[in-house]
Parts: structure tokens; sequence; C-alpha cells
């Protein structure tokens, strides 16, 4: 039997596939436009304080989650996170990332979104495509969501801890990367090809 060679491609989500920031376009599909604006202008000092480098990205979601679906009904949630993976979440891939994950696609390459964004509301998109997903998990107790995450936010070298955990990286004969932000730099070293800001 011929061996046949395995690749590995992994991409962030959030600034590299997409144009927006698919937490903040999710938000003002499930809350509603009133809503999302009037919680912006109350979490502003929050997102200041982000900004300015006084809370962690994870802390600023949590208060973000909180405010918007803190007690939502999990089935509701998960339905609401399903229409938008289904009708949002195509619109929001750049053209030139769609035309790089075909390739992959056709190349045979194993495809992993890796990203800090809510798994619930990337799943039914990833699974239509057949791409694996790590991302960030929420935390429901009850029936209800908290608000809370239930695990670490899958930024920085948490990503690389979860694609490890996954993934015997030693198989595979390519690995690629893409990723945007300074914090996808972990990720990226994993990689024989990476791309920083690949699709601009």
């Amino acid at each position: 039997m011929s061996h046949v060679a395995k690749s590995l491609a992994l991409f962030d989500f959030d600034g590299t596939l997409t144009e927006k920031d698919s937490f903040q376009v999710f938000i003002k599909y499930s809350a509603g436009v009133g809503k999302f604006i009037v919680g912006l202008l109350l979490l502003s000092p929050t997102l200041i304080f982000f900004k300015l480098g006084f809370l962690k990205s994870e802390e600023t979601k949590i208060k973000v989650l909180r405010y918007f679906f803190k007690n939502w009904d999990e089935v509701k949630f998960m339905r609401t996170a399903s229409a938008f993976s289904r009708e949002k979440v195509p619109e929001l891939i750049k053209k030139s990332a769609e035309e790089r994950l075909k390739w992959h696609a056709k190349q045979n390459h194993k495809i992993v979104i890796v990203t800090a964004s809510i798994r619930c509301y990337l799943e039914e998109w990833c699974t239509s495509r057949g791409f694996d997903l790590i991302a960030t998990e929420l935390e429901v107790e009850d029936g209800k969501i908290t608000g809370n995450l239930s695990t670490p936010n899958c930024r920085g070298e948490e990503k690389v801890r979860r694609i490890k955990s996954l993934y015997k990286l030693d198989e595979y004969e390519h690995i690629f990367a893409y990723g945007d932000s300074p914090s996808d730099k972990y990720m990226l070293e994993l990689a024989n090809e990476h791309f920083y800001k690949p699709f601009r």
C-alpha cells in the first residue's frame, strides 16, 4: 500500500478568515441591535480597560457573555447559535480565505479552525465543511447559560495546548498555520509553513 502524506492546516478564525469580529456579529444577531448598542455603552468601561491592557481577554469575554446571555435557556441559545452558523458565518469569510480553504480541502488536508470564539456558533458551519473545530466552550448549568466559560479562553498558548492534546503533530509531514494577531505566534511556530495576516 502506498504511503499517503498527511498534512494539517490550522486556521485562526476572527480577523484571519473573517472581515469582522464574529463575536460582535453574533451578539447583535442574537440580542438585537437595540440591546447590543445599550450593552456596548454599559460595558464601555470594561472594554476600555481591556484595550488599555488592564483586563485580560478572558475576563472581558466573561463580563460580556454574562451581560448578554446569562440565564438564557440552553435550547433557545443553541438554536440561535445554529441558525447564526448557517446563515451568517458564510457571509463573514473573506473571498481570498475561502479560496485557500477550498485549496486545502482539494488537497485532502485536515483543516482545523482554532479560535477563541464560542464553539456553538461555529460548529454547524465547520461540520458542514468537514473542518475540525477547537474553540472556547460555554458553561451550562441546569439548562441555562451561566455566562462563564467551561474551558480556558482558546487563544495564545492555550491554542497550542489544545492542538497538541488532540493531534499527534509528528504524524503530519507538513503543517500549515494561519493567524493575524500577536497571540497567534505560538500556533504559527508549530508549522512548517506559516502565514501572518495572509488574506488582506
